[in-house]
């Protein structure tokens, strides 16, 4: 997950912008395990205590981009669920937020 997530916001064309539009990213997401063989082993590395938390351990100024999943962790309004992605929903938040 964390290798996914860092390996999108290092891409080129993503990172000019994120750089242009002054914005940052603080990743708590869980790191994938692969065998020897290149593999995904099923197993996860937690690389924060944030990455398996509820809302109320979050910093009350962030926004968290998450997935169906995180619904049920208490975000409301602070998470941006990128799995149902809805454009208008997203761009809606970020102003209000």
């Amino acid at each position: 997950m964390w290798q996914i997530i860092n390996s999108f916001l290092t891409r080129e064309d993503i990172f000019i912008q994120m750089k242009n539009e002054n914005i940052s990213f603080d990743i708590k997401a869980a790191k994938l395990i692969f065998d020897s063989q290149g593999k995904f082993s099923g197993n996860l590395e937690e690389t924060d205590p944030l990455a398996f938390s509820t809302a109320e351990q979050y910093p009350a100024d962030c926004i968290v981009l998450g997935d169906n999943a995180m619904e049920a962790y208490g975000f409301g309004n602070r998470l941006l669920n990128l799995q149902n992605y809805h454009e208008e929903e997203i761009i809606l938040k970020i102003t209000n937020y």
